[in-house]
């Protein structure tokens, strides 16, 4: 039994219950108590009641437990007099809210009937006659020379100087410890900052207040209250005292409308036999607790006030200092910097933010989210939208527009892309279309799309960056490119669109091409269509636009101007080059490359494409054994960096991967990765792309070596049948060694019919000069003189 019940309820509530049962037993109780309101829902909280019990016994006697209302606080002393009342033989509660004269006679009166004996004793205190100080100098001076162990709490302190003077002095011999709770950090002893609930503390708590509520349910409650104890206790006596709301019913109740709920909520609290009092509100909501302290703050200091307004529309986490700092100054132009960190602290003093610390150069501050949301309902429609247009502003300053400089920026400073987001993602709950937000959403675009390859998300935004469109009368040029240009990006990335991406570039060209300079524009436009028309198979659109790219870097270097993005560019002409056959000036373009990346943090979303661009060249050149190590090592870089395992990349090296293997002889091993390769495509968004006709190549290659002929030219025939699907023009080199293979293992089948329809295919291609077309007529010469095996 004594088993089960500690599996039920944990450690801390057995401790609870044979204190309890040890009463009966004659166990130690205080001689004076005031304690009242057992709460038997407490639960959790372990770490910090043991911290408590850990300080007092190393002879620091004040601990100050600081948190936002409705976090605990009261609860947690409460738990900890019960806990430990053995003890002690007084403990005393006093409320710092009321008047504390007036507890201190309370206390003198329980002094006189329960310790003093003898109404003639020194330590008889007469409270009838006595002023107020001298009573309470009295009982201080009593508490300082008695022998007799006590705990005295002060709850709901507001500032230090109010409880000081009522605090007793005493011997360091004796236990004599006082426990503080405020919602201000300027307390003294040791402090204890209280947080939320962990999740489990929620889950325990929520379990004891809602009968036969799931694990499930539990879990998702937790979450939508963000763990926090007020808001739990405040739910559960919603559900408890309506019966037709289910926890599922809350819980879509509170995410459609949670202001109706906490004001419903609000009125509960106001009938206390209906609320389930758990925590340290002071029969205050969860409204109102958090609603008195912002009240307060706002009183002190305006522009603190607006300075709170600020960490409520960014993410609740991380948010830097010099952000913060930056916007104060902003918002309020006379702000020295001095002034805006007085600002902040004051915040900081009444808990409502807390300080993190990232790194030893990066301060950040944390908000809880119900605060915000809190925080936020108080503002009217013209107020929010001016704060969050000033976000925008500022993070539109803050972040760089140059792709090759956001992306390694916001990896190198992760905690900035949720405030970000959650901006964006403010702006469109509250309708706020212009430019600025357009160019916001393109700067998260860039940075999920060309930098991560994450296509869920670039769809997600592009999708918004659409929407935002719509509404504007007049869309920046420059803006207008861009879109197009990440748009035109996911449409070959994703899906091989290639012809539609075609249609919107160029309209994107005739934009650009109106505009003075805009170089890192016209280079983007530019260097995409040109890529396009690579998938698409026309070289000679490629080299057209390249060449164009080229003049606008040629210009920008004249001018003297920064232009980012170059890597990207000589990736895609040293592509052009492959494609053409002209192996030595595609590396002559990727060393280019390498040397455009090195000026900036090489981040995957560059590094990959270089490194398997140059490893396609070696491959081309049969340099297998050193493009084999340059596929393990991607392999290796790429397996770190991406979790998606269908992930184009992981399609891309393994397929090269297996051609160095092929090279070197190494046929099972070729064949595996080759096989995991195609795989890959069939599972992800790129079936009809290049990349996978030419596993399926390299696969009928490797079929080839084993003279398994048939099965060969099967897989010949499905490449020839994607490039078929994607390509317009068919020029490239791929399609020349396509053909070249078909033609070997149709004349290894006997079938001269299919040999020469793929030799004329390839002259009408490439031409009777290409050498290829050569290689070809060597293979029919040699099947009409009986050599062909």
């Amino acid at each position: 039994m004594l088993r089960i019940y500690i599996v039920k309820y944990g450690i801390i509530s057995y401790i609870l219950l044979a204190s309890t049962l040890g009463n009966a037993s004659n166990k130690h109780f205080p001689k004076i108590w005031n304690i009242q309101n057992y709460n038997r829902y407490f639960a959790g909280r372990e770490e910090i009641i043991n911290k408590i019990h850990l300080t007092f016994e190393d002879k620091t006697d004040t601990v100050s437990l600081i948190g936002v209302g409705g976090i605990g606080k009261t609860q947690i002393a409460k738990k900890f007099a019960e806990l430990y009342r053995e003890n002690y033989d007084i403990i005393w509660w006093f409320d710092a809210a009321k008047n504390l004269e007036d507890q201190y006679k309370n206390l003198s009166e329980s002094w006189n009937e329960h310790i003093i004996v003898d109404s003639q004793s020194i330590h008889y205190i007469d409270t009838k006659n006595l002023a107020k100080q001298d009573i309470i100098n009295k009982i201080k001076n009593n508490l300082r020379t008695t022998n007799l162990n006590y705990l005295i709490v002060f709850d709901n302190v507001i500032n230090k100087e109010d409880i000081i003077p009522y605090i007793p002095e005493h011997h360091n011999s004796k236990r004599a410890n006082v426990i503080i709770t405020s919602r201000k950090i300027n307390m003294i002893g040791e402090i204890i900052k209280v947080p939320t609930f962990k999740r489990k503390e929620s889950i325990v708590l929520i379990e004891k207040l809602i009968n036969d509520i799931s694990k499930n349910e539990s879990e998702k409650l937790a979450e939508v209250l963000y763990d926090y104890p007020l808001a739990i206790s405040q739910a559960a006596s919603y559900i408890k005292f309506h019966l037709s709301v289910t926890p599922k019913t809350y819980i879509e109740l509170l995410k459609k409308d949670y202001k109706t709920i906490w004001k419903g909520e609000e009125k509960m609290k106001e009938s206390s036999e209906k609320f389930l009092d758990i925590t340290d509100s002071h029969s205050e909501s969860l409204m109102q607790t958090i609603n008195l302290t912002i009240t307060k703050i706002k009183e002190q200091s305006e522009d603190t006030y607006k300075l709170l307004i600020i960490c409520s529309l960014l993410n609740n986490n991380s948010i830097p200092q010099e952000l913060l700092l930056k916007l104060n100054a902003e918002n309020n132009n006379t702000r020295s910097e001095l002034e805006s960190h007085e600002a902040l602290s004051l915040i900081e003093q009444y808990l409502l933010i807390e300080k993190n610390q990232v790194n030893s150069s990066i301060l950040t501050y944390n908000i809880h989210e119900i605060i915000q949301k809190l925080i936020l309902d108080q503002l009217d429609e013209t107020t929010l939208n001016k704060y969050l247009n000033l976000l925008v502003k500022e993070f539109n300053i803050f972040l760089p527009h140059q792709i090759d400089l956001l992306v390694p920026f916001l990896e190198q400073n992760s905690y900035l892309l949720p405030h970000v987001i959650k901006i964006v993602e403010l702006c469109k709950q509250n309708n706020i279309y212009n430019n600025e937000v357009l160019a916001l959403n393109l700067r998260i675009l860039q940075y999920y799309l060309p930098g991560e390859r994450n296509f869920i998300k670039g769809n997600e935004y592009i999708n918004n960056i659409e929407d935002i469109k719509k509404h504007l009368l007049f869309i920046d040029p420059l803006l207008k490119v861009r879109s197009i240009v990440m748009k035109a990006a996911l449409l070959d990335w994703q899906d091989g669109n290639f012809k539609e991406a075609e249609t919107i570039l160029k309209e994107a060209v005739k934009i650009i091409s109106s505009i003075e300079k805009a170089y890192e524009e016209k280079l983007m436009v530019y260097n995409r269509i040109a890529q396009t028309y690579q998938f698409l198979g026309d070289i000679e659109e490629s080299i057209k636009y390249s060449d164009l790219g080229k003049k606008v870097i040629d210009s920008a270097l004249s001018d003297g101007e920064y232009l980012g993005n170059q890597d990207a560019f000589y990736i895609s002409r040293s592509r052009i080059k492959m494609d053409q056959g002209k192996l030595d000036e595609a590396l002559e373009n990727i060393k280019i490359a390498y040397s455009k990346l090195s000026d900036h943090y090489p981040f995957v979303g560059a590094l990959f494409p270089i490194s398997a661009m140059e490893t396609d060249i070696l491959l081309r050149k049969k340099n297998y054994k050193e493009s084999y190590n340059k596929s393990t090592e991607m392999l290796e870089k790429v397996t770190q960096y991406i979790l998606d395992s269908n992930h184009i990349y992981f399609g891309r090296i393994k397929g090269m991967l297996g051609y160095s293997l092929y090279g070197l002889n190494r046929l099972v091993e070729a064949q595996k990765a080759v096989e995991e390769s195609i795989e890959i495509f069939k599972n992800g968004d790129y079936i009809n792309t290049r990349y996978n006709a030419v596993s399926y190549m390299l696969f009928g290659m490797i079929l080839m070596q084993e003279k398994k002929y048939q099965e060969a030219q099967k897989y010949f025939l499905q490449s020839e049948e994607i490039f078929e699907k994607i390509f317009v023009k068919k020029t490239i080199d791929d399609i020349s060694r396509l053909y070249s293979m078909i033609v070997e293992s149709s004349l290894r089948l006997n079938d001269d019919g299919l040999a020469r329809y793929y030799a004329t295919k390839h002259q009408e291609h490439f031409g009777y000069s290409h050498p290829r077309t050569f290689e070809i007529r060597d293979h029919l010469f040699n099947l009409t003189s009986g050599i062909a095996k």
